[in-house]
């Protein structure tokens, strides 16, 4: 089977893992920008193509290298939240295997049976490092669509070698800046053309963070993160008392450091649009993900507008519209979900989405694939 671009592209739209470089780089040199690490998993993943479901497990390389020093990052303050990654490690490895729906009665949403074209896994994602901690959530909004937002991550972020946002062979649009932030060496990340950032820096007490930043310019940014206020030993981070016109969320709790239960489905609805259901374990990132920021599962370059908050099913919800509408929710406590329909509008899938009901771990769905 032959896929251009446009059709890789499409696919990565509708999976929950990160792809090998050789076609994350393509991605980037056509300006767009690749799908965030967040779900790095590689144990369950369904790839949709055309009418055809594909259930892949994905092995992921290794990245490349490192162009930027590693950080001597200390356990300063253990007991607060996960330590950051060892220097030199590969956080977009994953690694993934088996589970049984019956311990995870909790994520098998699934859509009505009889659906075509349906495939349905389920497993478990394991993490090579621990996804960091979220120390400030703030959004600029206008009515309820994102105009901007920040997530600061830290003290115990990654490093942009160990994600692969810098090293040998990765390749990106537009150069890196090297603006300091509060003082220190800094370099910020530009993906896609609204104004999307990646920027990461380390603190002399060793604290190593990272800043994704949607809908400013680069000297924006920079002028934003120049005035937080960081303190390592609580895990927080503040806005300057001048940014008035920010919503700062309230605080988001830390992923557990374990392996993850993760389901994933593929159907065709009745009007021929393609359906792509993703449900893991994972605290609330919803506020995380009207950002695009890496607690998401996909970013605003992918959208034809902004990212808008709404609701679905009783639940906080955000919504992405634009050739892979995206609906992103917390289902319970412990419970992401995100939901994907090529060609269709928010009213579809929040229908869709309500369709979707509790199965029984002995749904022979489960046991067909």
């Amino acid at each position: 089977m032959t896929l251009d671009e446009q059709t890789i592209v499409g696919a990565l739209g509708d999976i929950d893992v990160v792809v090998p470089g050789d076609l994350v780089n393509r991605v980037r040199v056509g300006g767009r920008r690749r799908l965030l690490r967040r779900r790095a998993g590689a144990g369950v993943a369904v790839i949709a193509a055309g009418a055809v479901v594909v259930p892949v497990t994905i092995a992921l390389g290794s990245g490349g290298g490192s162009g930027v020093e590693p950080t001597q990052r200390q356990h300063i303050y253990p007991g607060l939240y996960a330590p950051p990654p060892t220097p030199g490690s590969q956080c977009n490895n994953a690694g993934g295997g088996p589970a049984s729906p019956t311990a995870y009665p909790e994520l098998l949403l699934l859509p009505p049976a009889g659906q075509r074209n349906s495939e349905v896994s389920f497993g478990l994602q394991t993490w090579a490092c621990p996804i960091p901690h979220v120390a400030l959530t703030a959004l600029r909004l206008q009515g309820d669509s994102v105009q901007a937002g920040i997530v600061v991550e830290g003290p115990d972020a990654p490093t942009p070698p160990e994600i692969d946002e810098a090293g040998p062979g990765v390749q990106h649009a537009t150069p890196p800046g090297h603006s300091p932030i509060l003082g220190q060496p800094a370099t910020e990340f530009t993906f896609g053309n609204t104004e999307h950032r990646d920027v990461y820096w380390s603190e002399p007490d060793g604290g190593q963070w990272h800043a994704t930043v949607s809908g400013l310019s680069q000297s924006a940014a920079v002028e934003l993160l120049d005035g937080l206020t960081l303190e390592s030993r609580t895990g927080s981070a503040s806005l300057a008392g001048s940014q008035t016109n920010w919503q700062v969320e309230p605080p988001a709790a830390d992923a557990a450091a374990s392996d993850e239960g993760a389901l994933a489905a593929a159907w065709t609805d009745a009007e021929g649009h393609r359906a792509t259901l993703n449900i893991t374990q994972g605290p609330d990132r919803v506020d995380q993900f009207a950002v695009g920021a890496p607690s998401g599962q996909y970013v605003p370059e992918g959208y034809a507008g902004p990212i808008r908050l709404t609701s679905v099913r009783g639940h906080p919800a955000a919504f992405g519209p634009g050739a892979t509408p995206t609906l992103f929710w917390q289902e319970a406590p412990d419970v992401e979900v995100s939901l994907v329909i090529t060609g269709a509008s928010e009213a579809e899938i929040k229908q869709v989405a309500g369709s979707l009901t509790l199965a029984s771990p002995n749904d022979p769905r489960f046991s067909a694939n």
